[in-house]
């Protein structure tokens, strides 16, 4: 969608172009606009003018990544992979802004050949995954230790705040005491 940036968001955009190392990376690169949406008939937008803020997103953004796998068809994967459920991309993007917290570390954000979404962290000595399943708003937690070899299994309601809070707490837990 066009843009007209002022002069004052050219030092933004930059920076979020430089803060991608590898190439792969650059083609994914995002920035947050705010502005006002200039709309065809049809509801469609057509340009963002004027724009009013940009702000680079992390490269793990959580709702940006989920809404990279809107565009997915069926069979993404060699033949195989059910694209994920629009409405459940939009469940687990909103309880996710809710329910996590801003200073906890990113996950990378998967599809998963079933149609839902894999949640991994990743330290030195541990790996956190969260499977989560879209239609029924579950989680399945698994750890492992790298080391010992030790791994846990939890399922998570992610409808619930309490489920969320331990979810945020284990991962705060095991990244930072993985990370010092």
């Amino acid at each position: 969608v066009p843009c007209s940036f002022l002069e004052s968001h050219r030092e933004t955009v930059i920076d979020a172009l430089d803060s991608y190392s590898n190439s792969q990376d650059r083609d994914r690169i995002r920035v947050r606009v705010q502005g006002t949406g200039i709309y065809d008939k049809y509801d469609n937008l057509q340009r963002v003018d004027p724009v009013k803020n940009v702000e680079p997103l992390d490269i793990l953004d959580v709702r940006s990544r989920l809404d990279e796998f809107r565009n997915m068809q069926d069979g993404w994967l060699d033949g195989n992979g059910i694209p994920p459920d629009h409405a459940g991309l939009d469940w687990l993007s909103d309880a996710f802004e809710t329910y996590y917290p801003d200073d906890l570390q990113l996950p990378r954000a998967c599809p998963m050949v079933d149609g839902n979404i894999n949640l991994e962290w990743s330290s030195k000595t541990q790996e956190v995954e969260i499977e989560v399943d879209l239609k029924n708003h579950l989680g399945e937690w698994y750890t492992l230790n790298k080391d010992t070899k030790v791994d846990s299994e939890r399922q998570l309601k992610l409808d619930e705040p309490n489920d969320w809070s331990w979810a945020c707490e284990k991962i705060r837990e095991i990244m930072g005491r993985t990370e010092t």
